[in-house]
């Protein structure tokens, strides 16, 4: 597995809003991998930090705040139910939520997810309930549900992927408050990094390459990865490429995953395959999969100021709310 960020561990992880946020501890650095928006395609783009992802071995999960979701029934066939939106391509899934359940309930068992089944009267079916209960609602979980109650509302705990118990080696959570754009310096959040990736290279059949960016996969006249070499431009986490990785076909790597986030996928599929051609929308023979149309998560941050400290005013920390919707 090439991944463009380090190799980060429990104990890089601290609570320094500083180093983590401000200077992208994490994430993608804007002078290293600089991206520009533009609002129309006449417009002429311009320098702007228009994405953050993680820029780590374990990716975005590693700093995601955990909420656990599963998607219900009518998300899969949303055009059926409501027809065509105008300057969307809205389409129907190919699959169902049934396909999908069986999936749903073995990555909740295999990485941790705590929550507690059929507490919301909306979620749609479940074969089994969560492998552990719910984390312990705060004190303002307590005064939102009351509140919510009044209003004839139906809070419950959300679904978190972060241990409420001790599973597989791996430490409960011990509620620190620092889970959104942080990593867990206890591992009790199921990122891939804490709950998977182990996992793999326990098997001897993974092996993690960080600092290494892609540059772009060399492919032959049929569509399918060359087997000459495949090359890959590494970096030296200062921005510069400084070897290639000419064994990765050679060791009878013949197919590839591209799992780089609708920004980064996109580039590859630009960058070509070394004959100054773009990639094919989506590729034959499965050699490499990469989708046509870019799937991004959206959602909305709020901060407020709370009397205190030398200046009179501090940063009031948002909790872990005991319910949470996610715009997707």
């Amino acid at each position: 597995m090439l991944e463009q960020g380090p190799y980060l561990t429990e104990e890089d992880f601290v609570h320094d809003e500083i180093k983590v946020i401000n200077e992208d501890l994490l994430t993608n650095k804007p002078k290293l991998q600089p991206t520009s928006f533009r609002k129309t395609p006449n417009e002429k783009a311009k320098p702007q930090r228009a994405l953050v992802y993680g820029r780590l071995v374990g990716g975005t999960s590693v700093h995601f705040t955990a909420n656990f979701w599963r998607f219900h029934e009518i998300d899969f066939v949303e055009r059926s139910k409501i027809g065509p939106v105008a300057g969307a391509d809205l389409r129907d899934w190919p699959i169902t939520y049934a396909d999908l359940e069986p999936y749903y309930t073995k990555v909740e068992w295999e990485i941790g997810v705590s929550g507690l089944a059929g507490a919301s009267p909306f979620d749609p079916p479940r074969s089994k309930p969560y492998p552990m209960p719910p984390l312990p609602v705060k004190g303002s979980g307590v005064i939102f549900e009351r509140a919510a109650r009044k209003l004839g509302w139906h809070p419950f705990p959300a679904p978190m992927a972060i241990l409420s118990q001790p599973r597989a080696g791996r430490s409960a959570c011990v509620n620190c408050g620092f889970c959104l754009a942080f990593g867990c310096e206890v591992g009790a959040k199921s990122s891939s990094l804490a709950a998977a990736i182990p996992v793999a290279e326990k098997t001897g059949r993974c092996e993690i390459r960080p600092n290494s960016y892609v540059h772009r996969i060399e492919m032959d006249s049929n569509g399918r990865i060359s087997q000459r070499p495949v090359f890959f431009g590494y970096g030296n986490g200062g921005g510069k490429r400084t070897g290639l990785c000419a064994d990765f076909a050679a060791e009878g790597q013949a197919e590839a995953a591209v799992d780089a986030g609708a920004a980064s996928s996109a580039r590859l599929r630009k960058n070509g395959h070394g004959r100054g051609e773009r990639m094919p929308a989506q590729l034959a023979s499965g050699a490499l999969k990469i989708t046509p149309e870019p799937f991004t998560g959206s959602g909305g941050m709020g901060y407020g100021l709370e009397r205190g400290g030398s200046n009179g005013l501090a940063p009031a920390r948002p909790e872990t709310p005991i319910s949470h919707s996610t715009l997707v």
